[in-house]
């Protein structure tokens, strides 16, 4: 229950950032969190 009201928070602003994502590898299940989020939007 937590993660979705985490990814409905995040989804609300009209305007999302990310910043420094290629400097790191992601994880899969990061990936697929990422995946989720930029879906949403």
């Amino acid at each position: 229950g937590r993660l979705e009201e985490k990814l409905l928070q995040i989804s609300k602003p009209k305007l999302l950032i990310i910043d420094e994502l290629g400097y790191l590898p992601l994880e899969p299940a990061a990936a697929h969190l990422f995946f989720q989020l930029v879906s949403r939007r």
